[in-house]
């Protein structure tokens, strides 16, 4: 349902029963502290309000009745669902590092004003140090800045050590 237009209310029960469908999946296998949604459907642009509480109530409901401490959205569209974020409902964003460098300020500090923590992923995808600024400037910004963990993989050690140097650097701002 990624990226759809929620047009109806029987599509709020199309998403509730992906959330339930995806978290069965992995209910008997592990404990989840937190659920990303990846992408979801394109409400802000809509301006139904009575489509966005109900979705935030679908979320908030799901997370207490699975025991979730934590929920999140993830992609490269969230900084846009500030109706969202500034629910208090929406805990953490996930989101690739380049993301982050296009988006506008403004939409990053009203994000991050609302969230407990930011997850970044692809860091070695942008310039090290203008993300470094970037964080920089917008965590100055903030009262209180939330928690920021930069996700690193590869599949080769080496690149895999000089990449946690690399995260190591950035998170010394």
């Amino acid at each position: 349902m990624a990226g759809k237009k929620f047009e109806t209310q029987r599509n709020l029960k199309k998403f509730s029963k992906c959330l339930e469908n995806s978290y069965s999946v992995f209910k008997s296998i592990a404990l989840i502290d937190t659920f990303f949604i990846h992408e979801p459907p394109i409400l802000e642009n809509k301006f139904d309000e009575l489509l966005i509480i109900n979705m935030l109530d679908i979320i908030d409901k799901y997370k207490k009745k699975n025991f979730f401490r934590k929920a999140g959205l993830a992609g490269e569209n969230v900084f846009l669902y500030q109706k969202f974020i500034c629910s208090k409902k929406i805990d953490y964003i996930q989101t690739s590092a380049i993301n982050l460098m296009k988006s506008k300020d403004k939409d990053i500090i009203i994000c991050l004003e609302n969230l407990k923590g930011l997850n970044l992923y692809g860091i070695q995808y942008v310039n090290n140090f203008d993300l470094k600024k970037k964080l920089y400037r917008l965590f100055n910004k903030l009262e209180l800045i939330p928690n920021l963990s930069l996700l690193i993989s590869s599949t080769s050690p080496k690149p895999l050590r000089q990449r946690v140097k690399e995260a190591t650097e950035i998170i010394q701002i």
